[in-house]
């Protein structure tokens, strides 16, 4: 897949042009972008509230930007980044390593969440005919991330 820089993402859908304009309630800044269409946000609403970060994925085939995970999930930059690195490894993984079902979800990805409020597991569904198909990914451990159907 290759990487869809922010000023593209803009323009490619009315989905994407009304996501743009509409975080602009939240201040939304683009903090990081550095590769695989994963990119981190701070969110803002005015000086009395702390500033917090969101990971987010821009889906090149549903034209989507989905929020992984919670919306300002992060209190530090560095650990959206660090939750951004695990993710690149993990689309990585699956990409390798999963079955069609896996890959066929993971190119049409509607919802990014996580599972059972564990912070390392996480569903990944599309629905299609209205029916959710998901798998889980265990990135619990950074060196044997598991598929779970």
């Amino acid at each position: 897949m290759k990487t869809t820089q922010v000023f593209e993402m803009k323009n490619q859908s009315q989905f994407t042009r009304n996501w743009f304009a509409g975080n602009d309630f939240f201040n939304t800044i683009i903090e990081d972008q550095s590769e695989k269409n994963f990119f981190i946000t701070s969110e803002c609403y005015d000086d009395t509230f702390p500033k917090k970060y969101s990971l987010r994925f821009y889906n090149e085939n549903t034209k989507k930007i989905l929020t992984v995970g919670d919306f300002q999930r992060h209190d530090v930059l560095i650990n959206a980044k660090t939750r951004k690195e695990i993710f690149i490894k993990g689309f990585k993984y699956v990409r390798e390593n999963g079955g069609f079902r896996e890959k066929n979800i993971l190119e049409n990805v509607d919802k990014i969440e996580c599972y059972n409020n564990l912070n390392y597991m996480y569903k990944i569904s599309m629905y299609e005919n209205n029916e959710e198909k998901y798998f889980l990914l265990d990135m619990n451990d950074f060196n044997n991330i598991k598929i779970t159907c």
